[in-house]
């Protein structure tokens, strides 16, 4: 849907007329017309004037359906997933630094017995 066609549907809904309307926005009723009909578009900064007079969301007027918003639910889930992702990537890290360790002490033990040959 066109937003010519949102604002004649909404100030048909609304009960209002042209000249009603544009006394509303401070505009002439012609210019209300040209919206109407689509041989203009509304001003960007009438707008959010505009979502208020009808009673409508800026998305609305724009066409744009509201996204479905998240759920707590969804969102603690969410969260939870990252938790356990870094704490996980943090156990990933703990055993390589632990597997590195016991290399070097591995070898430095094998240097030592070299070096005095125990």
């Amino acid at each position: 849907m066109t937003i010519n066609e949102i604002i004649k549907q909404h100030c048909k809904k609304l009960g209002l007329t042209q000249k009603e309307f544009a006394d509303m926005l401070s505009v002439s009723d012609k210019t209300v017309s040209r919206w109407e009909t689509g041989n203009q578009v509304p001003d960007a900064l009438l707008m959010p004037d505009i979502a208020k007079a009808l009673k409508i969301t800026i998305n609305e007027l724009y066409g744009i359906k509201d996204i479905d918003t998240k759920t707590e639910e969804n969102t603690t889930s969410e969260v939870s997933y990252k938790i356990n992702k870094r704490v996980l990537y943090a156990y990933k890290i703990g055993i390589i630094l632990g597997l590195v360790l016991v290399v070097f002490v591995q070898l430095g033990v094998n240097l030592n017995v070299n070096k005095y040959g125990f």
